[in-house]
């Protein structure tokens, strides 16, 4: 019997699922690049992989007891293509049974290994499918705790606060590491550029194809405008 906060998150996770028309539109073309299935699955994980950082284990060894002690530290990663069988696994453990409707055939593609089995970089290193299918796990819930499923406009996917409702506004700022959701207040100030409308912070987000610079590149320039904060 699943607890109330795995049923919740079962939930949530087919709920967004349906909202970001992964049922009937999952191999359709992303604004962002690639197809909707994967933007929906990176958006999961943030597109990243919680990692332990073995390398920057720190070893001292013990003069009492002869042992080593380990303080293991972790990061993130940027998850590559093979690891979505990873996430697949995760994902369905969350919602049960693959074919309830939730997730029909054209969800998976050719890649899909049910064990979880990738190539990488790290081959050799000895990562077991049970440290890979945690790691992952983890990754996913860190990424949606808190967090609500976002449809943009034109398309583009994220995550962002509890807090914000239809309506509300992505906007990146100059300066700014992410995306942020703003909400018009609805008052206008004048200023010797004109009219500025106000907005409220709700908070940081995470939009799949915006992450990486993309809102600077010259195809976004006829976007930019000035905005007041308060």
């Amino acid at each position: 019997m699943l607890s109330e906060s795995e049923s919740s998150l079962t939930t949530t996770l087919k709920q967004w699922y349906l909202l970001a028309k992964l049922d009937r539109e999952a191999n359709h073309m992303y604004p962002g690049g690639g197809n909707n299935r994967d933007a929906y699955w990176r958006t999961l994980c943030a597109n990243s992989i919680f990692v332990w950082n073995n390398n920057a284990i720190d070893e001292v060894l013990s003069r009492t007891t002869g042992r080593i002690k380990m303080n293991k530290t972790f990061h993130y990663l940027r998850v590559l293509p093979e690891q979505y069988s990873d996430f697949l696994s995760c994902y369905m453990a969350i919602i049960g049974d693959p074919y309830c409707g939730i997730l029909p055939n054209s969800f998976l593609h050719e890649e899909y290994d049910p064990l979880g089995n990738f190539d990488n970089a790290d081959k050799g290193k000895g990562q077991s499918l049970n440290v890979r299918i945690g790691a992952m796990d983890q990754t996913i819930r860190s990424a949606v705790s808190m967090r609500r499923i976002s449809i943009l406009r034109d398309g583009y996917m994220g995550l962002g606060p509890t807090s914000m409702w239809p309506g509300d506004l992505v906007y990146v700022l100059m300066g700014g590491a992410v995306p942020f959701v703003l909400r018009p207040t609805g008052v206008q100030y004048s200023g010797r550029s004109g009219f500025t409308q106000s907005h409220k912070l709700i908070g940081d987000c995470y939009v799949h194809g915006v992450m990486d610079g993309q809102a600077t590149d010259d195809n976004w320039k006829n976007k930019l405008c000035r905005i007041l904060l308060e």
